[in-house]
């Protein structure tokens, strides 16, 4: 039986939304076991388009130790990297 063009936009929406939700996970799991190894997470209230372009520049100027982001969640192999990124992008 063929599939209605609304069915297959559907299935792609919900493909998708469950791809998204399992790298969620993923990268949750990912971090809580990086900061038990002694990493260090900083998780920003809020981050606009401009902080966004800026603080990629700033990150790698300024961190020579090495760190991931996930949205508004960074976690840090250097606590003292971790500390000024916070102190420098906090609002």
């Amino acid at each position: 039986m063929n599939k209605t063009a609304t069915q297959v936009l559907e299935e792609q929406y919900a493909d998708r939304a469950a791809k998204e939700m399992a790298e969620e996970i993923d990268n949750e799991i990912l971090f809580d076991l990086m900061v038990k190894s002694g990493w260090t997470r900083v998780e920003l209230s809020r981050l606009t388009r401009t902080d966004n372009r800026d603080m990629n520049t700033w990150m790698h100027a300024e961190c020579k130790k090495h760190w991931h982001r996930r949205g508004k969640v960074w976690v840090f192999e250097s606590r003292e990297e971790a500390a000024l990124f916070k102190l420098t992008w906090s609002n």
